[in-house]
């Protein structure tokens, strides 16, 4: 559920934080990166790791209909992806670190 939540919320932020962080000089290509970015890691992710774990843990149980049953299924991709949240959260804090000097003395 958080890492839904967290997903969700990085598309009603992507857009502010884009004029943001990087100004509005070339606002619509740092946008287009900004967006296709999670696009790509879920790819990734999904038919890569996914994958590659999922036939992993079918032919460690043996069967040869290379259908897998139980935890052992996702539970490695599950990890993976909570601990890539994890480091974006940490990349996110601290790039609020960084920046909190400044938003203290605009606002």
């Amino acid at each position: 559920m958080a890492m839904g939540a967290a997903y969700g919320a990085l598309w009603a932020l992507i857009p502010t934080l884009t004029m943001e962080l990087f100004g509005g000089t070339h606002v619509a290509q740092n946008y287009a990166v900004l967006t296709s970015t999670p696009a790509v890691g879920s790819v990734a992710l999904s038919a890569g790791l996914a994958a590659w774990v999922y036939e992993a843990a079918a032919a460690a149980q043996g069967g040869e209909t290379g259908v897998c049953t139980g935890r052992s299924c996702y539970e490695v991709t599950l990890w993976s992806c909570a601990a890539l949240s994890v480091v974006a959260a940490a990349m996110a804090a601290a790039v609020w670190v960084r920046n909190r000097a400044f938003y203290c003395a605009v606002y």
